[in-house]
């Protein structure tokens, strides 16, 4: 039988995908079925390299993909 466990690749896959637009922290967890912690490593992960962008101010929505 097939493990159905996600793999690094496939949770950064989903989380760029889904950041096509400007989305919040809450969204992005709840779609690509995280939790708090691993979406911050993820995220961390995403913003270092400059595949995602962190947000200008507090009432900018936060997290964009880059298209990098």
């Amino acid at each position: 039988m097939k493990s159905s466990r996600r793999g690094k690749l496939d949770i950064i896959a989903e989380i760029l995908l889904f950041c096509d637009q400007q989305k919040t922290k809450t969204s992005i967890m709840y779609n690509t079925n995280l939790n708090y912690s691993q979406l911050q490593s993820h995220m961390l992960t995403l913003i270092l390299r400059g595949c995602l962008q962190r947000p200008r101010t507090s009432t900018t929505p936060p997290r964009k993909a880059t298209g990098s």
